[in-house]
């Protein structure tokens, strides 16, 4: 995983952050960016999404109703192609269960806690 436990001072918030970045965490960037593959961020997919299926998938429908070859990503690589279709299967994991192979391990404690 990316995170450790650990306390983390920081000037410039003048607090600190209760992790700190793992030595690995490079490796963990790498696949979960999955060569630039377009996804939707595990914290979005598991916290907020997950809670109202329905609802997201019937927003997804209706933007890749939209006749658009082109997305703008808030993340990683900026304008790509990109077809109604493959919006659409970013949001698969709505319809059918699906592991996060890519780091199952970072978003582990988001799992845990969207069952608690």
């Amino acid at each position: 995983g990316g995170l450790a436990d650990g306390e983390v001072w920081i000037p410039e918030a003048s607090a600190t952050r209760p992790w700190q970045w793992q030595a690995n965490w490079q490796q963990s960037f790498q696949r979960l960016r999955q060569n630039g593959k377009a996804f939707v961020a595990p914290i979005i997919r598991e916290l907020i999404l997950k809670q109202q299926p329905e609802k997201t998938l019937a927003y997804v429908e209706r933007i890749a109703s939209w006749n658009f070859q082109r997305a703008v990503s808030a993340h990683f690589d900026p304008i790509r192609n990109f077809s109604p279709k493959q919006f659409r299967e970013c949001f698969a994991f709505l319809k059918r269960p699906t592991e996060l192979p890519y780091c199952a391990e970072d978003v582990k404690f988001l799992v845990e806690l969207q069952q608690s």
